[in-house]
């Protein structure tokens, strides 16, 4: 290998004493960048905390959606959801469905679900930090008996998406789900004076309810449908009146597509 000749005119201690001072600056560097993500991403370097499952808990069987539609009142909407491949349900593909003129339409299947137990474990080396911040949650084992499409929520003719059913059957009361109407915080879509529109909306969550026991107590706990993609197409008659749209799949949200409140035109 061939030496690097020393620096013309600079004595060779003023050399030594530069390049102790980059390699401390590259230290310090290297510490502030290691601090920065243990105060704002919690890693650590020697070892790290996560939070794994055990046990089962408690197990239950029941319907749940995969699409939830909301038709716009005079209106139509279809879509169709993508299962994530591998996930314990994801070998249907995908689910569709339609609805029409204020009606409430759902596909789904059974599911069979279980509340499993959480706690704490010690990984070592470098990594995030994210110990668990409950002691149980609620999980899809597997697809259960029944596929359904098409189910009616609601009949047609209503104006308004608020206080719809929680359930797709009256007595399948262990998974619930949120897909009213509660406060429009999206553009209105408006056809006075107008020619039809169509508007398409994708989702990539959707949040039920598990209702269940836990050593005689009643718990509600989340769960997610594993959706790769859900895709719904509206459409809005012309001439008609104006549609307040609750978006449902806004981060924060319940998932799913959108939900409405009609009002005619003026």
């Amino acid at each position: 290998m061939q030496a690097v000749a020393p620096e013309p005119g600079v004595p060779a201690a003023k050399r030594r004493r530069r390049r102790a001072f980059v390699v401390t600056a590259v230290v310090l560097v290297g510490l502030l960048v290691v601090s920065a993500l243990a105060v704002t991403q919690g890693w650590s370097l020697e070892y790290h905390t996560t939070c794994e499952t055990g046990a089962v808990l408690a197990e239950a069987s029941a319907v749940a959606p995969v699409v939830l539609l909301n038709s716009p009142y005079n209106g139509s909407v279809y879509a169709l959801a993508g299962l994530q491949p591998g996930s314990p349900i994801g070998s249907y593909g995908s689910l569709g469905t339609s609805a029409f003129n204020g009606s409430v339409s759902s596909a789904g299947l059974g599911l069979n679900l279980a509340v499993v137990a959480l706690h704490n474990a010690t990984a070592a080396g470098p990594g995030a930090v994210r110990p668990c911040t409950q002691p149980y949650q609620a999980e899809i084992m597997n697809a259960g008996s029944g596929l359904y499409v098409g189910i009616l929520l609601t009949g047609p003719g209503n104006w308004s998406d608020v206080g719809e059913p929680s359930t797709v059957f009256p007595w399948d009361t262990n998974v619930t789900f949120d897909n009213s109407f509660s406060h429009a915080n999206a553009p209105s879509v408006s056809t006075c004076n107008g020619s039809a529109v169509e508007r398409v909306v994708r989702s990539s969550h959707l949040t039920e309810y598990l209702h269940t026991n836990l050593s005689g107590q009643p718990v509600v706990l989340p769960f997610n449908i594993p959706l790769s993609d859900a895709v719904f197409h509206y459409n809005f008659p012309a001439d008609l009146g104006t549609w307040q749209v609750d978006n449902l799949s806004e981060p924060g949200g319940p998932g799913g597509g959108w939900a409405f409140s009609y009002s005619p035109c003026s």
